[in-house]
């Protein structure tokens, strides 16, 4: 029969209190690093599967594509949302009362962000012809059902 020892407490950060709240920015400088590192390893696998003449693209890097793009994306968002704050912040300090924007303001903001870096990068038009071979295919597919809802109801 030993002496009971208080149950050691385990406590995760990103849900405490404690640990106080997180500063995206001085995560990203902090681990910046590690960005280069995956862009390496990116590239260190691409050069492998070019070697080995494979057509179909390795899931893993596939995988490290998208969530690296999809980090890029989010970070755009984020410069958006930080300039209007800032512009606001301005306005504010001059004199005007504070306004915030409604929510589809913001991304009607995003979205010209978006469509400025895809004509940045010149790939603008290549997205808009997919996103209209979407839609149509959209309004084809929910046309069909429709014909066939009434041909059932008939």
């Amino acid at each position: 029969a030993g002496c009971k020892q208080p149950k050691k407490e385990v406590r995760d950060p990103r849900f405490e209190n404690l640990c106080g709240r997180l500063d995206y920015d001085t995560f990203r400088n902090n681990y910046s690093f590690l960005e280069d590192l995956e862009k390496e390893e990116l590239d260190a696998k691409t050069k492998k599967q070019k070697k080995k003449k494979q057509k179909k693209e390795d899931p893993e890097i596939e995988l490290l594509r998208r969530r690296r793009t999809e980090r890029q994306r989010a970070d755009r968002e984020r410069a958006v949302l930080a300039s209007i704050k800032k512009e606001e912040k301005e306005k504010v300090k001059s004199g005007k009362r504070p306004f915030f924007l409604k929510r589809a303001a913001i991304k009607q903001r995003i979205l010209d962000d978006r469509f400025n870096h895809l004509r940045a990068e010149g790939k603008l038009n290549k997205f808009l012809k997919r996103k209209r071979r979407r839609s149509s295919g959209a309004a084809t597919g929910l046309s069909q059902r429709v014909k066939y809802s009434d041909d059932a109801s008939s």
